[in-house]
């Protein structure tokens, strides 16, 4: 994201990284090295899906996803992967809802499609 130049380019991603936030990955054979184990891997998904999150709080001044790994209630600190995934889950809503906001009130969101002139758009039929 930072060699990117702006938050703008990388909020698509950041929503992405935000939705699978708090879901188990999925690991097939040979994915992990010698001696390595699935919950450890896990932890570095986890780890690098909440960095992205971080990042893009850093990059569009959003201090609630800067902070992202204050937000779930002490969670990280026993090192329990349900408890953490639970508290992402109910975050990651908040979460998408902040950068959809932010990007649109920034004019970003979706900015390389047009928006359609309220004049063209049917008008819904009241029953």
């Amino acid at each position: 994201m930072a060699n990117c130049g702006t938050w703008r380019s990388s909020y698509r991603f950041a929503l992405s990284a935000i939705k699978e936030v708090s879901q188990h990955p999925f690991f097939a054979d040979g994915d992990l090295l010698d001696g390595s184990t699935a919950d450890e891997a896990e932890w570095d998904v986890l780890f690098a899906r909440i960095s992205c999150v971080q990042e893009y709080g850093f990059h569009s001044g959003i201090e609630a996803l800067m902070w992202a790994t204050d937000q779930v209630n002490g969670a990280l600190v026993d090192f329990n992967l349900i408890q953490v995934r639970d508290e992402l889950s109910k975050k990651s809503l908040e979460w998408v809802d902040l950068v959809i906001h932010h990007a649109t009130d920034n004019g970003a969101f979706f900015s390389d499609r047009p928006n359609p002139d309220p004049e063209d758009l049917d008008e819904p039929e009241i029953d």
